[in-house]
């Protein structure tokens, strides 16, 4: 019975209620038209361009899957068409004998046989259960087995490949909560109850949090809101979303059953969602900085990320407890009001999410959604974010054990600056970040001080697949919604280093760089801003002409109302360019050759009161060898560069001489 009530929890989150919306049905009949027409070609052929291409075998399996949802959504113009579901039936058999067999050997990228592929399996004999053969089924799932036999294990087949050359390996994250769905599922088409219990006794090792010091096997969630995969990347996006995704489903389907006692210890994974994903949320969005390799995806941009890390908030709320579901749904309901750039309903093609999302938000009766004033700091991933409900602002950093950016597959092969301090700003201007990082001149990172060359075509990652940067001191502390963070900074090649600290206050960010030390043409970047049309620049409260780079002194730049101030005069460069219709601001300062010791304050005001010349008056800074200290108000934040040798701690804040916050490296 249980196993019924399952798989029909999961056809009623594949198709919702099996009638369509406007916009389901606008796009099943849009992608069933495709897929009928593109069948043709690849029948003629005995479909040779997918044999060796492991990318469009997935896509041949996805789009199966979208035929069968059509066929089974009333108002579609495939509904319960006897063509539709002989060409599914013929496209599955085709798959067996053709790509996806038992005498297939992994080749490419080994997570579409052992993940990507199965999965979609799945949802089609879950769809077409009642219609399908069963001897075709078995036959199907039995490959899939092949390929993933075991849900605590990845690479656990004859043919298994990986690119650390060691295939087997206990899977983790996000691919655990895949492997354990692919198992799971499959034991309910199968009426498996062994295999059934033995794939969910498997996932609550995804929800245990890892140990602060731990430098091996770091791939989990940690206490302060870090989730790492791959070894060494912030990835609360991406796997931490896939993650999530799978968490949400399963606990969707078994709730109230017979297995939902074979997940122990749920409560840790509330908390986890309550520090890893909500407070990185901002206007519907989900920042690209915690996203790994995957920013580069301009189908999962920052606003699509967001959407459906909301979808697995919701359906982690449906069995949840009440206390539990109650502030899910404030959260779904606070970020959907909110988005005002990629609107929830206009962008929601699942019938299901459609309609019980909309639900879900008619019960919630809260009204204030405003952010409060919050600096999420996570050490264990060296990310650090600000949200007010104006802006949000954060910074990515990397270490001893954290990376600095993750190329793979073909993916981020421009990311190379984008762990060295990078700051992203999220403002009014929500779009700002779709394709951004497609588009932008990568060698000009916001807040990165860099070595000047040409960077294409070079593999520069740090990270646990290939060495880390040996630099432990990076981290901060906070009081309230206000903090520092330092980064004792070391480049790709060790070619550069500076010592950096970002201080979190009530006007803004204040950026201060010291001991900038290189070897070639040095520069930092302030600002790479893309625009709509050709923006308003001032500079010292003159307006400047932007048709060609300007080299000019400055204390304070004004950009569409932003400023940007230096704490003493500097000359910066400034260059407008052009690039896909979009224009990029570019603002940077310039060492010179091969500088020593150079030192660069400035700072990026949010509060929109505050003069230039205030600003100075209330922030002391005191730079030495050895320290850096600011003093605001009755606080000082200080951060101290020899904290190893001395055993002290690295980032403190003092409030009237009593110290109040510290960081200590480990």
């Amino acid at each position: 019975m249980d196993n019924k009530i399952i798989a029909e929890r999961r056809k009623t989150y594949l198709i919702g209620n099996g009638v369509g919306t406007v916009q389901s049905i606008e796009y099943f009949n849009k992608e069933s038209k495709r897929i009928v027409e593109e069948s043709v070609e690849l029948r003629n052929t005995n479909y040779e361009k997918i044999i060796n291409s492991v990318p469009l075998m997935k896509e041949f399996y996805e789009d199966i899957l979208t035929l069968t949802k059509a066929y089974k959504t009333k108002g579609t113009e495939s509904y319960l068409k006897d063509e539709i579901i002989l060409l599914i039936m013929e496209q599955l058999k085709a798959g067996e004998k053709f790509f996806y067999n038992k005498e297939a050997r992994e080749h490419t990228n080994w997570w579409q046989w052992e993940i990507g592929i199965p999965l979609r399996i799945n949802d089609i004999f879950i769809l077409l259960k009642d219609e399908m053969d069963r001897t075709l089924m078995e036959k199907i799932l039995s490959t899939t087995k092949y390929f993933q036999p075991d849900p605590r294990f990845s690479g656990n087949n004859p043919v298994a490949l990986h690119p650390s050359n060691n295939p087997l390996r206990v899977s983790t994250g996000g691919n655990r909560t895949d492997t354990v769905k692919i198992s799971f599922l499959r034991g309910v088409l199968l009426e498996d109850e062994n295999e059934i219990i033995d794939s969910l006794e498997a996932l609550p090792e995804v929800w245990e949090y890892k140990k602060d010091d731990e430098l091996k096997e770091r791939d989990g969630f940690y206490r302060d809101g870090s989730f790492i995969q791959h070894g060494s990347i912030a990835y609360n996006g991406g796997y931490g979303a896939v993650l999530l995704s799978g968490v949400g489903e399963i606990l969707y389907l078994v709730g109230n059953t017979k297995y939902e006692r074979y997940l122990s210890r749920i409560e840790n994974f509330y908390e986890i969602v309550d520090k890893g994903f909500e407070p990185f949320f901002y206007k519907g969005l989900f920042p690209d900085f915690l996203n790994g390799r995957g920013i580069v995806r301009e189908q999962l941009f920052d606003h699509v990320m967001g959407h459906r890390i909301l979808n697995s908030l919701f359906l982690l709320s449906v069995n949840s407890p009440e206390k539990y579901r109650l502030k899910l749904g404030k959260m779904i309901k606070r970020e959907i009001e909110k988005e005002s750039f990629y609107k929830y309903f206009e962008n929601e093609n699942s019938v299901f999410f459609y309609n019980e999302v909309k639900k879900f938000m008619d019960e919630i009766e809260e009204k204030d959604f405003s952010y409060k004033d919050q600096l999420i700091i996570c050490n264990n991933m060296n990310r650090v974010m600000k949200r007010t409900e104006d802006y949000a602002l954060g910074i990515s950093m990397h270490s001893y054990k954290v990376g600095n950016y993750e190329a793979m597959n073909g993916e981020n092969l421009r990311g190379w600056f984008t762990g060295d301090g990078a700051y992203t700003l999220y403002d009014e201007d929500l779009g700002q970040y779709k394709n951004y990082w497609n588009e932008i001149d990568s060698h000009f990172m916001p807040g990165t001080t860099e070595i000047k060359m040409n960077m294409e075509n070079i593999d520069a990652q740090r990270n646990s697949e290939t060495k880390y940067i040996e630099k432990k001191l990076v981290g901060g502390t906070k009081f309230g919604s206000c903090g520092v963070v330092g980064m004792e900074y070391t480049n790709w090649n060790e070619k550069l280093s500076s010592k950096k600290s970002w201080y979190f206050l009530d006007w803004g960010v204040l950026f201060a760089e010291t001991d900038i030390t290189g070897t070639g043409e040095i520069y930092t970047t302030i600002l790479n801003r893309r625009f709509e049309e050709i923006p308003k620049v001032s500079v010292d409260g003159k307006n400047i002409s932007l048709d060609k780079e300007i080299e000019i002194v400055a204390k304070e730049i004004e950009v569409f109302g932003k400023k940007y101030i230096f704490f003493k005069d500097e000359k910066i460069n400034i260059e407008l360019e052009k690039n896909n219709g979009k224009y990029f601001l570019k603002v940077w300062v310039e060492y010179g050759l091969n500088p020593e010791n150079k030192t660069l304050v400035w700072g990026i005001v949010t509060d929109k009161n505050k003069k230039y010349e205030d600003i100075l008056k209330e922030n002391e800074l005191e730079i030495s060898k050895d320290e850096i200290s600011l003093k605001n108000a009755d606080k000082i934040y200080k951060i101290n560069w020899q904290c190893e040798k001395d055993n002290k701690a690295f980032c403190e804040i003092f409030e009237k001489d009593i110290k109040v916050s510290e960081y200590i490296v480990k």
